[in-house]
């Protein structure tokens, strides 16, 4: 750990800070860096990886390389059992959208609730909410729901009920997000 001069944390793990304190006193303190986006740090190994395994020759010119905007968390919707499943994986390029058929909880179900998280899928407490919205007037199920994400990160949910009867959108933007 002496001969270290530098500790760079690269990958999406470079953001929890358990993971950064147990790096940390691994490396007998020393200062971690930031410098490289943890993200890009990935792709670009990737890339270089990828060119060693095809043998294909990637540009070094920053002129010719096009940055390819993504999801940075997954996004998943919330299940009326307090579980999140995945719509859409990290690292997604953008604009995507899925669509998802969610069954109804309940036979002659009226209303339901549809909630999008960021993060892992598994327990909603362990996600972020970024954005809900009720759908009204249920006819029938299943709900089809529609998760889009632009090259600004602005979330488009929309929903709506096997009639086509019951339909409703919400847009989060990047900005409400932060909030």
């Amino acid at each position: 750990a002496e001969a270290v001069e530098r500790v760079l944390l690269v990958g999406g793990s470079a953001r929890i800070p358990k993971v950064q304190a147990l790096v940390q006193s691994a490396f007998a303190g020393k200062e971690l860096s930031f410098s490289v986006p943890p993200d890009e740090a990935v792709v670009i190994g990737a890339a270089i990886q990828a060119e060693a395994l095809v043998g294909f020759k990637l540009s070094t010119s920053s002129a010719a390389t096009t940055p390819v905007p993504c999801t940075p968390q997954a996004i998943c919707i919330g299940g009326h059992q307090g579980d999140t499943a995945l719509v859409i994986g990290a690292g997604c390029a953008l604009p995507v959208e899925k669509l998802v058929n969610i069954p109804l909880a309940e036979a002659g179900q009226a209303t339901a609730l549809v909630r999008v998280f960021e993060g892992q899928p598994g327990p909603q407490d362990n996600a972020k909410l970024v954005g809900e919205l009720t759908l009204s007037g249920i006819e029938e199920g299943p709900l089809t729901v529609s998760i889009a994400v632009d090259v600004e990160g602005s979330l488009t949910l929309h929903a709506k009920d096997a009639s086509g009867t019951a339909r409703h959108n919400v847009t989060i933007s990047p900005a409400e997000d932060a909030a």
